[in-house]
């Protein structure tokens, strides 16, 4: 048999969202990854005779957990999957690996690896942390005052201004793990070296 661990292409499409929604059933894995920004270059699948077994992607995100409230990059890691004949081959720990490297090579501080079974990632280097979660159902919003519009093209630096006025002022959390909403992330080792000043 011949495996094969690489980047995806614009072909590998219809086998991952196959992979996916196999793996997955009718969670969104599929339509939120093709929302992603480079979503090929950073998805990472594995080949068993040509035929996709395997893959990972993650999409770098701005969280701000730094001093003064900066955010850093983050690399937010999802879709994690391996078809059930597939496992215990080491097929995840092997994209796994070439992932770090590659969001080390995208200027990622850390990462954060959504998963449901997060213990399974520890010997990967992952740290497990508890983070708290909401349930219930959605309500509407309140109506502002003076009504809302949807923001467009036009409104973007007014809104990237905001954002950047936003971040340098909030508070930075006292020494906590990172946000909410994820189940891990990478230790100490698993961190890409500072960059120079």
């Amino acid at each position: 048999m011949t495996t094969i661990h690489r980047t995806a292409t614009e072909a590998d499409e219809p086998a991952l969202r196959v992979l996916w929604a196999e793996v997955f059933g009718p969670a969104p894995v599929a339509a939120l990854w093709a929302l992603g920004e480079k979503r090929h270059a950073r998805t990472l699948v594995t080949t068993e005779d040509g035929r996709l077994v395997a893959a990972l992607h993650y999409q770098p995100r701005p969280v701000r957990t730094a001093p003064a409230g900066a955010p850093a990059r983050v690399a937010c890691l999802g879709g994690v999957a391996t078809l059930p004949q597939a496992r215990g081959k080491g097929h995840v720990r092997r994209m796994l690996d070439l992932a770090v490297a590659r969001m080390t090579e995208d200027d990622c501080a850390w990462s954060l690896l959504f998963t449901g079974t997060p213990r399974v990632y520890e010997g990967a280097g992952w740290t497990t942390y508890e983070a708290p979660a909401w349930e219930g159902p959605l309500t509407a919003p309140p109506r502002a005052p003076g009504g809302v519009r949807a923001a467009t093209a036009a409104d973007l630096p007014d809104l990237a201004r905001l954002r950047t006025a936003y971040d340098t002022a909030a508070p930075s959390p006292p020494s906590a793990p990172p946000p909410t909403g994820t189940t891990a992330s990478p230790p100490g080792t698993r961190r890409p070296p500072p960059r120079p000043s």
